[in-house]
């Protein structure tokens, strides 16, 4: 994450797919003081709560909008509107995502009033080998960048079947996005490719190698 610009206005943390380990909203729930809560319907252990932290575990998982109901799932607008956040203001609150290719559809269909709630929104993005659903995959990046987001880092996950080629192009299969707001004074100049955090999430298997990637998605 971005720490940057964290340390005011915040009044809660959505953490989702957790499978009973939520290290992500521990810390930011004891960093900046705020409620959080974790969604997950397949694993019903709730972690352990970090000292004089808020926590509300909720054994369910998000929901696309245009999905018909679906028992322990619901939709972001449900959820804001249960844990209190359904006014809340625009980059007041983060939000963590990590639900197997389901946040494709989550994102392409929430209204991008919803996305503008989040400061900063940090997914792991599922599955770019299955090109038959490279035009989902497209509105729901369009629907973040609408929302006035920026991507700050990319860390390609080598759990998830590592590099895809698209013709002179290649990108991990699995790949964890850092999104900030989009600064005002444009994309800043000589990041590091690399930083001392960017480890293998699997540390049995090879690191992912370099993606090639166009300088504009």
């Amino acid at each position: 994450m971005c720490s940057d610009g964290l340390e005011k206005g915040l009044v809660g943390a959505y953490s989702y797919g957790i499978n009973g380990f939520d290290g992500w909203g521990m810390a930011v729930a004891s960093r900046y003081h705020i409620p959080l809560n974790e969604y997950d319907c397949t694993n019903a252990n709730m972690p352990a709560k970090c000292s004089g932290c808020t926590v509300n575990f909720h054994y369910e998982c998000i929901l696309n909008n245009k999905a018909a109901p679906k028992y322990q799932f619901k939709t972001l607008t449900q959820q804001f509107k249960e844990s209190g956040n359904a006014n809340a203001k625009d980059r007041s609150l983060l939000l963590k995502i990590d639900v197997e290719a389901a946040e494709w559809k989550v994102f392409a269909e929430e209204p991008v009033e919803n996305m503008r709630k989040f400061r900063e929104i940090v997914v792991e993005y599922h599955w770019i080998n299955q090109e038959q659903n490279h035009g989902l995959y497209l509105q729901a990046v369009k629907k973040i960048e609408d929302a006035g987001f920026a991507v700050a880092h990319l860390h390609g996950n080598n759990y998830g079947g590592g590099l895809q080629y698209f013709g002179e192009y290649s990108i991990p299969n699995v790949l964890e996005v850092t999104y900030i707001q989009k600064p005002t004074a444009g994309c800043a100049a000589n990041i590091p490719y690399h930083v001392p955090l960017d480890q293998p999430n699997n540390a049995a298997e090879p690191e992912i190698p370099d993606a090639t990637l166009p300088t504009k998605l």
